[in-house]
């Protein structure tokens, strides 16, 4: 017998996983919103026997994205979401797969939550899982979103699901899995429930002595609770991380967290509540002895590091920053009110309807940032560093076009808070020896790539995309001339 099942409300959102696309794979509270719905928006990833399963009568709403051709931007779908449900309405969000794998299911809740609108998450099969399943191929660790390799072949595999690292042997046996530290605080409202507190997000490197170095570039605040009405209240608020490196030991359970080095902080940085624009990154690499090499300052000056955070030597060139003018400047803000007319805009509504999603979207507020935004005074000199497998330093100097072309929190690996598959624009990249000594730069016309990764015998690895920004992986075997 099928038990009595919820039913979607007026004013209320459901986001809900379709799965991997046949219809018989819906979940049962999956086929009851779609009998109740008034509005369903869904992803390109939808079966049409999914929607045809909506009642009668609903408004079906395309709301997919596809590489290359025009699509709806995110802001835009979850103001919809918000309008929708603020009329009334019983709107049903409807994603293939699951909504919080990789269906950005997390930004449009924390949407709603700021917004108001009650909403509820019905998993879905999520297409990675179900796909192997009807091929016969079991899969695990399906939450896992970061993983790191030792020089031994051993692998650390962020399990976000789980919240915790699973360690796997050089012949991909499972050995141990080891909880993330404990970010939790007691929630002092009298619920009997534990906060998430704040979680980090790291950027990782595998170290000689099994241990991970890391930089907590993210920092998202979480709270949930009860609002003195009695209603239920969830706030997230992201920020930057401290700039410090972090040594992770995952010997023991749980990890366990000491901070081996605290990075120079900029005055503007300490002072505003954003990371200002054009900030020097903190950049880090590991050394096969056990130390590692790290740059966070504006000119340019490589630090060689002991295993414990010691300096032992700083490496540096006479190449000056560049200073930000006020035209520079001007720029930038100018380029930031365009992102926050596009996202926030909603020039293509009528007036009327315009004047609402802009205060539901707090426009005027996001106008704001956009013209004020900090600014660093000077262009950093350096743009990127890795470390290779015998222990030199290639150091990618920052484009003539400076940035943004990129993150300025954490390089070219991020943008914003998603991944980055824009291609670095042609640079210098510098190579300085194990002992500290420059050997020589490839120039910026010789076409020299930033490779992600060292490893044996001359082995690098880097990241292409192609045409629909779907990025692979490739490992090339470098010349020994360029070595």
């Amino acid at each position: 017998m099928i038990p009595e099942l919820s039913k979607l409300a007026p004013g209320e959102v459901w986001l809900v996983g379709a799965g991997p696309g046949d219809p018989g794979l819906l979940t049962l509270l999956a086929a009851r919103a779609l009998e109740d719905a008034d509005v369903v928006v869904h992803d390109a990833l939808v079966d049409p026997g999914v929607l045809a399963m909506a009642r009668a009568g609903a408004r079906i709403v395309h709301a997919g994205k596809r590489g290359g051709r025009p699509s709806p931007c995110q802001p835009d779908i979850s103001a919809r979401l918000v309008a929708e449900a603020k009329a009334g309405a019983r709107v049903l969000r409807l994603k293939g797969g699951d909504p919080f794998v990789f269906g950005r299911g997390g930004e449009e809740a924390l949407a709603l939550a700021a917004a108001g609108v009650p909403f509820r998450i019905v998993p879905g099969v999520t297409a990675g899982i179900g796909g192997l399943a009807y091929a016969g191929i079991p899969a695990t660790h399906r939450d896992a979103n970061s993983a790191v390799t030792f020089r031994d072949g051993t692998m650390a595999v962020a399990d976000l699901g789980h919240r915790a690292y699973h360690v796997f042997r050089p012949g991909g046996e499972l050995d141990r899995m080891v909880r993330f530290p404990s970010e939790g605080e007691q929630d002092p409202s009298g619920l009997g429930t534990t906060l998430p507190g704040n979680r980090r997000t790291f950027l990782l490197r595998a170290e000689a002595g099994g241990t991970l170095l890391g930089y907590p570039y993210l920092t998202l605040t979480v709270s949930v609770g009860e609002t003195p009405e009695g209603k239920f209240s969830y706030s997230a608020r992201p920020g930057p991380g401290p700039r410090v490196l972090e040594r992770l030991s995952i010997d023991g359970n749980p990890v366990r967290v000491d901070e081996i080095a605290r990075a120079w902080v900029p005055a503007e940085a300490e002072q505003a509540t954003r990371v200002p624009a054009f900030t020097p990154k903190l950049l880090f690499d590991v050394l096969p002895d056990g130390g590692f090499a790290f740059s966070d300052s504006t000119g340019y000056a490589i630090k060689f590091a002991a295993s414990d955070g010691t300096i032992r030597r700083v490496v540096t060139r006479p190449i000056m920053a560049r200073t930000v003018t006020e035209e520079m400047r001007d720029q930038y803000r100018e380029w930031r009110v365009a992102e926050v007319e596009e996202d926030f805009g909603f020039n293509e509504l009528p007036p009327e309807a315009r004047s609402q999603m802009r205060e539901i979207m707090d426009y005027d507020g996001w106008l704001s940032v956009a013209r004020s935004y900090p600014v660093h005074g000077e262009i950093p000199v350096i743009d990127d560093l890795r470390t290779t497998w015998t222990g030199s330093v290639w150091v990618r100097r920052t484009p003539d076009g400076g940035y943004p072309w990129e993150d300025h929190v954490a390089g070219s690996v991020l943008s914003g808070l998603a991944f980055s598959t824009a291609p670095a624009p042609a640079s210098a990249v510098d190579v300085i020896s194990a002992d500290g000594r420059y050997v020589g730069t490839f120039p910026p016309q010789a076409g020299a790539i930033m490779f992600s990764a060292f490893g044996p015998g001359g082995l690098v690895a880097y990241v292409e995309t192609d045409e629909l920004d779907v990025p692979t992986v490739v490992v090339k075997r470098v010349p020994p001339e360029v070595r």
